[in-house]
C-alpha cells in the first residue's frame, strides 16, 4: 500500500536540551526528573524502576531548561557510545541535558508510539557525522522522510509492533533473571562486598590486573567483509544490534581480545561487562587483563557486576556530562580474593548455567527477528490495518 511520505519536521517538533545543570542543583526528593545521556540504556530497561535525578522549577529555570512532555522520544545526538542508536520513548515529564535531543509528535496527526518505532527502524546512528566526536545534527532529523499513513493505521500498526516487542521483552526479562540468580549464588558463596562479610582477602583491582584502552577508528577506515587478517569491530552500537558488523585490518595485538578476556565500558554506558567474545575492541572499552592462575573469570565477571562495585564505577565516572572511567580510579577500586579454588567452584556453577541460557538465547533471537521483520514491513506499508 502506498501512503504519502513527509518530512518529519512537518508532523513534529525537534529540539536539543540545555547544558547539564551543576551538582548541587539537583534534589532527589522534590522537582522533576532529570534525563542525561546516561540514563538513556537504563531507561529503555527499566523505565519503572531507574531513580532519575530530580530539579526544582527555580533552578530549571535559572539553567533555562526544557520539558520533555509525555509521549516524546528521545535520543542522543552526540555521544560516544551505543546510546546514538536507542531511542526512548518519555513516559513523564522531565529535563534533559544538552548531549540528548527530542521528538514531539504532533499528536493530531502523528502517533507517537508510531514516530517511536520508526526512529527505532530507521537507527539514528545512521546520521552520525564521522569525527573524533560523533554527532547528529537536528536539520538532519528535521529532514528525514517517512510514509505516514492515516492515524487509525498508524495506531493499528504500533499496538502490533507493541505486541511483537513484548514478546521479546518478555524473552530478555527471563535472561535477566538468569543474570539475578548468577549474583544470588555469588553472594551466598562470597557474602557482601561492601562489606566483605566473608572476611576475604581484600586488595585493589591495580593489585590483581592491567588494564588496556581499546581502538577508534574511522569509519572510512573499517572493512565491511571478512577476510585475511580482519577482525571483527566490537563496538557497543555492533552489540546492541545497532550495526551490520564491520572488521578491522591488521589491527596492533594490544586491541586484540579473545573468548577469555574481560571487557568493560569505561565511557557512556559506563561499567558494562563483557565476556566470550573476540574480536578488535573500540575505544569504549576496557580489556581487564589478570592472571588465570589466581583469578577465575566467572568470578571477576560477576565481581564488576555486583550492584557495590556497578555504583562505584558509576560514581567514579560521573564528574563529566558524559560518565568517563580513568584507569587510575578504576585500580583503587577494592578487589575481594577468594582462594582459587571456590572460585572455580562458582565458575563451574555459572558454565551450567550458560549452557541452560542458550535455549532462552535461541527464543530470543527468534523473537527479535519476528519483532525486526514486522518493523520492516510497517515502514515499508506491508502491514495494512
Amino acid at each position: 500500500m502506498s501512503w504519502k511520505s513527509v518530512k518529519l519536521k512537518t508532523v513534529a517538533k525537534i529540539s536539543a536540551g540545555q547544558s547539564a545543570p551543576k551538582d548541587n542543583d539537583f534534589n532527589i526528593q522534590t522537582g522533576l526528573p532529570f534525563i542525561r545521556a546516561g540514563h538513556i540504556e537504563k531507561l529503555i530497561a527499566n523505565s519503572n524502576i531507574i531513580e532519575l535525578p530530580k530539579i526544582s522549577k527555580e533552578n530549571a529555570l535559572k539553567n533555562r531548561l526544557k520539558v520533555l512532555n509525555k509521549g516524546s522520544i528521545l535520543f542522543a545526538k552526540s555521544c560516544m557510545s551505543a546510546m546514538m542508536n536507542r531511542v526512548y520513548l518519555v513516559d513523564q515529564y522531565a529535563y534533559y541535558v544538552s548531549h540528548l535531543a527530542s521528538v514531539t509528535p504532533n499528536n493530531e496527526v502523528l502517533d507517537s508510539r508510531f514516530c517511536y518505532y520508526f526512529l527505532m527502524h530507521f537507527k539514528t546512528s545512521k546520521l552520525i557525522k564521522d569525527s573524533a566526536y560523533p554527532s547528529i545534527g537536528l536539520p538532519d532529523i528535521e529532514n528525514l522522510e517517512f510514509p505516514l499513513p492515516p492515524l487509525a493505521t498508524q495506531k493499528r500498526i504500533a499496538e502490533i509492533l507493541d505486541a511483537a516487542d513484548a514478546l521479546r521483552r518478555k524473552d530478555q526479562e527471563l535472561l535477566k533473571k538468569y543474570d539475578d540468580l548468577a549474583q544470588a549464588i555469588f553472594i551466598d558463596m562470597f557474602g557482601d562486598i561492601k562489606s566483605n562479610s566473608n572476611n576475604l582477602e581484600e586488595v585493589t583491582f591495580k593489585d590483581i590486573c592491567t588494564l588496556s584502552q581499546g581502538l577508534q577508528i574511522p569509519i572510512s577506515e573499517r572493512k565491511k567483509t571478512p577476510g585475511n587478517n580482519r577482525f571483527p569491530y566490537i563496538t557497543n552500537q555492533f552489540l546492541n544490534g545497532g550495526k551490520v558488523a564491520e572488521f578491522i585490518e591488521n589491527p596492533r595485538l594490544n586491541v586484540v581480545c579473545n573468548m577469555d578476556d574481560v571487557l568493560m565500558t569505561r565511557t557512556g554506558n559506563t561499567g558494562v561487562v563483557l565476556t566470550d567474545v573476540a574480536g578488535v575492541f573500540h575505544n569504549n572499552f576496557f580489556k581487564i587483563s589478570y592472571d588465570k592462575s589466581t583469578i577465575n573469570k566467572r568470578y571477576l565477571v560477576e565481581y564488576l557486576k555486583t550492584p557495590y562495585i556497578k555504583a562505584t564505577v558509576l560514581k567514579m565516572a560521573s564528574t563529566t556530562t558524559i560518565p568517563d572511567l580513568n584507569h587510575g580510579d578504576f585500580y583503587r577500586i577494592k578487589f575481594l580474593l577468594p582462594n582459587i579454588d571456590l572460585q572455580n567452584k562458582y565458575g563451574m556453577l555459572i558454565e551450567e548455567q550458560i549452557k541452560l541460557r542458550q535455549s532462552i538465547n535461541l527464543n530470543l533471537n527468534h523473537s527479535d527477528n519476528l519483532f525486526n521483520s514486522l518493523i520492516q514491513k510497517a515502514f515499508n506499508g506491508e502491514i495494512v490495518a
